[in-house]
């Protein structure tokens, strides 16, 4: 499912999320790119946000999602939402997790 991302009437960024048919609770997160004009601004933190929120409202209970571990602008965006380690490290991609219950 790809997304655009604005600001107001500005196009800022993109984000894209699967979901597989038999586990319509769960959503993987593909891609989340805020452009490098509107960077650290604030703006990225808003927008996943709200895209989080606007899952949980769909149902889902779970997002999962892969970053490089050397982007630690990523992980802490990422760390500051709540999502955790699992452990698995796949072709230098570490996976994440958010159980979107704890969420307010």
């Amino acid at each position: 499912h790809p997304n655009a991302i604005y600001n107001n009437s500005t196009l800022i960024g993109f984000f894209m999320y699967k979901r597989a048919e038999n586990q319509p609770d769960k959503v993987t997160l593909c891609r989340f790119m805020i452009d490098y004009r509107f960077q650290h601004k604030g703006l990225g933190k808003k927008a996943f946000e709200y895209i989080l929120k606007g899952l949980k409202i769909q149902g889902v209970r779970k997002v999962i999602l892969m970053i490089d571990n050397a982007n630690e602008i990523a992980k802490n965006l990422y760390l500051s939402f709540g999502f955790q380690f699992t452990g698995k490290i796949d072709k230098n991609e570490y996976y994440y997790e958010l159980d979107m219950e704890e969420l307010p």
